[in-house]
């Protein structure tokens, strides 16, 4: 399964972004303990032709959130 097919079909992946830089997607993604998120990412998203490599950052809690633009 391609890459973009599967980020749609997962539930666990709550956005995909398309990025510029170092890295070409972004994806925030809900799981409820870091062994399903180990496997989400060995052995599904890793699997994927063309993904070479991930990186990782688990957010340690939420300071602001807003979906209010300031226009």
């Amino acid at each position: 399964m391609p890459f973009n097919k599967l980020s749609m079909a997962r539930a666990e992946v709550l956005e995909c972004h398309i990025m510029t830089g170092e890295y070409d997607y972004l994806l925030r993604i809900a799981v409820p303990d870091i062994p399903t998120y180990r496997r989400l990412i060995m052995e599904e998203l890793l699997s994927l032709p063309g993904v070479d490599k991930s990186r990782s950052a688990i957010s340690l809690g939420e300071v602001k959130y807003s979906t209010a633009l300031p226009i």
